[in-house]
């Protein structure tokens, strides 16, 4: 709601744009009137007001949760101080704010080792034909006509002392399996949902002078916070070991201008801008 005007341009660009690819948009944002005018607008996702996909209806998986709120307010007009200043017909404002809430709701799969395993025990360790898997022990690598041989370790289990410990500490750091998984294979032991969040805060301020009959000008300044925090779906003692980062963009614009109509067949504008977009990503394990 805090734009007045747009224009997309893909080719045949004036020389003010350079050697520009893709393409060129322009936005001309609202300015104050000599009266108060604002919207307020709020727009509703919500999955209980949603029908489920054909296909998953017919394999009996209900509806994710998904919910989105997207809503905001503008309010422009002259800037005016009783008994002080009435800016009318010289000077106005305009504000805008915008926010955005979405909660989705996301399931992950994935295989981990099991308690047999964590041990070094891979006798019950199978392939999708139910054969055993079998573990090899490196230090028996002899070469042979051919090629190189080892042996397998005795009942397909790793010896304790033969665990470094690193390996053993790491281990530490999966989440236990919570599924059957498929058989033989145990793939897909563990299953977890959690919600995925998004958050966006967006405003901008705006103010319009008009300095007399030939000249005016504008400063807009606006800012812009998203929040996509990762989806924590291990247990607390381990969630460090999650992954995901937190990926905060955190961006700033401004822009300046100013307009003198010098003579009926001379026009001078001067415009700058400045624009700053801070990412400080940091993974959710530091």
């Amino acid at each position: 709601d805090s734009v007045r005007e747009f224009k997309v341009q893909t080719n045949n660009y004036s020389a003010e744009f350079g050697r520009s690819g893709g393409s060129i948009i322009n936005m001309i944002y609202k300015s104050g009137t000599n009266q108060i005018h604002g919207s307020a607008f709020e727009f509703l996702r919500n999955y209980k007001l949603d029908s489920n996909d054909f296909f998953a209806n017919r394999a009996g998986i209900p509806l994710k949760s998904f919910k989105r709120n997207q809503f905001g307010v503008t309010i422009g007009g002259p800037v005016y101080l009783p008994k002080v200043y009435d800016g009318r017909n010289k000077s106005f404002f305009f504000f805008g704010y915008e926010g955005l809430r979405e909660r989705k709701g996301v399931t992950q799969q994935a295989t981990v080792p099991t308690a047999l395993q964590r041990a070094g025990d891979f006798s019950q360790t199978l392939n999708s034909a139910g054969q055993l898997v079998r573990i090899y022990d490196p230090l028996t690598t002899r070469q042979v006509e051919g090629g190189f041989l080892r042996d397998v370790f005795p009942g397909n289990v790793i010896p304790p002392k033969r665990i470094a410990t690193v390996s053993g500490n790491v281990v530490k750091y999966y989440p236990q399996p919570n599924q059957p998984g498929a058989e033989f294979t145990g793939v897909n032991n563990w299953i977890a949902s959690g919600s995925d969040t998004l958050d966006v805060n967006k405003w901008e301020v705006k103010y319009d002078q008009v300095v007399n009959d030939s000249q005016r000008f504008f400063l807009r300044v606006s800012r812009r916070k998203y929040a996509d925090d990762p989806m924590i779906l291990f247990p607390d003692d381990i969630s460090v070991a999650n992954g995901g980062r937190f990926a905060p963009q955190n961006s700033v614009g401004a822009a300046f201008d100013y307009t003198w109509t010098v003579s009926p067949t001379l026009l001078l504008d001067f415009r700058a801008g400045v624009s700053r977009m801070f990412l400080p990503w940091k993974p959710f394990s530091f």
